[in-house]
């Protein structure tokens, strides 16, 4: 709940009046907060709570003065954007954990330097740590879009109008990569993801049940993706560079601790970089607020 803390600190910096201010908040919120405990927390101050559906219905509550101010995510924002009807709605804060934090999370491909990869077509024919496509809990607000980057970037995508997009998402991942593993669900359907899985089986081939490759796996998940690479089985592995750092500074867990970062633009960094090559970031939360508010 630490955007609480910062929104409060944000408030109080404002020098507020005793004018009371609506908060617009969800049910459950991204870090599994029910609104009741968030609104305990501000209660002895002038800020009063009104629960919405979702972030968009928050939007549309500050617009229809029903509420004073909420917090969003960048998704938010971006349909907010096309919607003429919420233009009077302003971005008045960004929410930051800390001073040098510039993003909620980054997202890295790291590598081991044993595997001799200088630049990006190096990756040909090497073997994948992923950690799925929807390894984290919802506090991380995971995506496909974060999942999928890596591979959609490096990886010549098909378009084969034979088969689903499933299919043409991870034959482009088996015609490219080397023997791998990205356990976890590939298709909604159970039957049409066995199908997939023991049709491209190389890409659970590192999987530490190969012929199950679930989200039960040693090597699912967030963790799992990197205990597959520092278990020295797997080349370059996908991950938050929060966690890729952790992880590596626990020599007990690291084997293959030899790692580095590989940029997009094909060269590599020290994992503990103070300039890190992220791929992909996704932004801090900011407060939005009607125009009218927003000066106050």
């Amino acid at each position: 709940m630490w955007w609480v803390a910062a929104t409060l600190s944000i408030l109080a910096s404002a020098a507020i009046s005793s004018a009371t201010y609506t908060i617009c908040v969800l049910p459950k919120t991204t870090s599994y907060y029910s609104a009741d405990v968030i609104c305990d927390k501000l209660d002895a101050t002038p800020i009063r709570c009104l629960i919405g559906i979702d972030r968009l219905d928050c939007l549309k509550k500050i617009n229809q003065n029903e509420a004073d101010f909420a917090v969003f995510e960048a998704e938010d924002l971006m349909i907010s954007a096309d919607d003429k009807h919420l233009s009077d709605v302003l971005i008045t804060h960004r929410i930051h954990a800390t001073v040098e934090k510039k993003w909620e999370y980054g997202v890295v491909a790291v590598i081991s330097n044993k595997a001799n990869i200088s630049q990006l077509s190096d990756l040909k024919g090497r073997r994948l740590c992923h950690p799925g496509n929807n390894p984290f809990s919802a506090n991380y607000d995971w995506s496909e879009v974060f999942s999928l980057f890596f591979e959609n970037r490096v990886a010549p995508q098909l378009c084969d109008k034979e088969v689903s997009v499933e299919e043409n998402r991870i034959k482009a991942l088996a015609d490219y990569f080397g023997e791998s593993c990205k356990a976890g669900v590939w298709a909604a359907d159970p039957e049409i993801d066995g199908q997939l899985k023991n049709k491209y089986k190389s890409m659970c081939g590192l999987c530490d049940v190969p012929s199950v490759c679930s989200q039960r796996d040693k090597y699912w998940g967030r963790q799992g993706a990197l205990y597959c690479l520092s278990d020295c089985l797997g080349d370059v592995a996908w991950s938050m560079l929060k966690d890729a750092r952790l992880h590596f500074s626990n020599v007990d867990v690291s084997v293959c601790k030899d790692v580095s970062l590989l940029c997009p633009d094909g060269s590599t960094r020290p994992l503990n970089s103070s300039d890190p090559c992220v791929w992909v970031t996704r932004p801090v939360p900011v407060i939005a607020a009607k125009r009218a508010k927003a000066a106050d």
